[in-house]
């Protein structure tokens, strides 16, 4: 019986290792076929948004990959490799503004890559002709809301580069231009390898013809960049850094100054003691939290402030998810998705955008409906100490511009 017993169990442990075995040679296979893809995602992901604006072009050939890609799986590893590398900087804000531990930043980072990429994924179809046809609906899906929400390295942002002037008729134009040459390369070219080597070879001369506009902002504006690395999380330390901020513009000669996100702090009416020593004749616009009478969250808002009063001139539309915007919680900040708001900044009619809005294509794409002349940011960026997220914000409100000819002028809180 023993000796049965036994038998059995080596019989079983056999079975086990042999089960184990085939699995790893199954995931090195994988691997293996498709580690190229996985590598070529990651690199366009990683040069695409950290070296210039130019080379954000190189951002398009996620488009072109869902074309000339004849496997699901291969476009699979394409996406979530430049999703990944894109957006690492999302993984080490989330550890450095410790919203998460490593394991949980890694998470949300991993499932912030997949979901974007689904729109691509599920449309994909082996009929080429029907990837011509569904990928201006993929492009659409992941720019509107929920998608596009946590997007905030979309390849649609290179039309600025392309287009610049054209503003909604530029992105169609843009589309419509990927889905032509990428149909030439599918049809010409049979080697992927070469396919790439074509698309790259035409976005190298691309980049190289793409003209600089001139955007440059001339009102009486002027961006006060901080150098703060602490939070406002108590009302001391809001009092605090707003008396520092008084004895800091008392020297700055502009009148009118734009001050970056949340520098305030968490803002109330008394706090009008600090600011009636300013200069009669200055007028900020900073950002700061107020408390919101009707619900438990807090607003995220620029404040028009002078030696008389203040008042709110705009509300954040979309705080950071998680960090921020809390979903189905009383606490944190207060979503206002559709409260499209294009204020008056110095008597002109500007679309503010308060610093992960800047990220976001919907953003843009439902504000310049109102018709701004100016583009304003306020960023807050004393918590990441990568480069990245700095990049792509920069990228992000110069290329909108671009497409739309309109000029920008930002803010920004950052660490020295």
């Amino acid at each position: 019986m023993i000796q049965s017993l036994k038998k059995v169990g080596e019989k079983y442990q056999i079975v086990v290792s042999n089960i184990v075995y085939i699995r790893l040679k199954c995931m090195l296979y994988l691997l293996k076929k498709y580690v190229i893809y996985v590598f070529l995602g990651s690199f366009i992901g990683y040069i695409s948004w950290n070296l210039s604006i130019e080379i954000v072009a190189l951002s398009t050939i996620v488009f072109v990959s869902y074309i000339i890609l004849d496997d699901r799986k291969k476009l699979l590893f394409f996406l979530i490799a430049y999703k990944l590398f894109a957006s690492y900087g999302i993984l080490f804000g989330l550890i450095d503004f410790h919203i998460s531990g490593y394991i949980i930043g890694f998470v949300l980072w991993l499932v912030s890559a997949i979901v974007t990429s689904l729109p691509f994924l599920l449309l994909w179809s082996k009929n080429v002709w029907l990837r011509i046809l569904y990928l201006p609906v993929a492009i659409t899906v992941t720019i509107l809301p929920p998608i596009g929400l946590i997007d905030g390295v979309d390849p649609i942002s290179s039309a600025g580069l392309f287009w610049s002037g054209y503003g909604y008729i530029g992105l169609v134009y843009h589309i419509l231009t990927i889905e032509v040459i990428s149909i030439c390369i599918y049809l010409c070219i049979h080697k992927i390898l070469y396919r790439y080597l074509a698309i790259f070879m035409i976005l190298l001369i691309s980049i190289s013809m793409i003209p600089k506009p001139k955007l440059n902002y001339g009102g009486n504006l002027y961006a006060y960049h901080t150098f703060y690395n602490q939070s406002y999380d108590t009302k001391s330390k809001s009092v605090h850094r707003q008396k520092q901020l008084l004895k800091q513009i008392k020297h700055i000669s502009a009148d009118k100054i734009v001050l970056a996100e949340n520098i305030l702090g968490d803002f109330v009416s008394n706090d009008m003691s600090i600011w009636r020593y300013l200069n009669p004749n200055k007028v900020l616009y900073a950002g700061a939290h107020i408390s919101n009478s009707d619900k438990k969250c807090y607003d995220n808002v620029i404040l028009k402030i002078t030696k008389t009063g203040y008042k709110t001139i705009y509300t954040q539309r979309v705080p950071v998810p998680i960090a921020m915007w809390k979903p189905y919680s009383d606490s944190g900040a207060c979503m206002h998705l559709q409260d499209i708001q294009v204020p008056k900044v110095d008597d002109i009619e500007s679309m503010v955008l308060i610093c992960y809005e800047i990220y976001i294509p919907y953003i843009y794409l439902s504000s310049f409906v109102k018709q701004p002349k100016v583009v304003i940011g306020f960023a807050n960026l004393w918590w990441s100490h990568t480069p990245a997220i700095r990049y792509i914000q920069r990228y992000s409100i110069d290329l909108w511009s671009r497409l739309f000819g309109v000029p920008y002028i930002i803010s920004s809180n950052t660490t020295n």
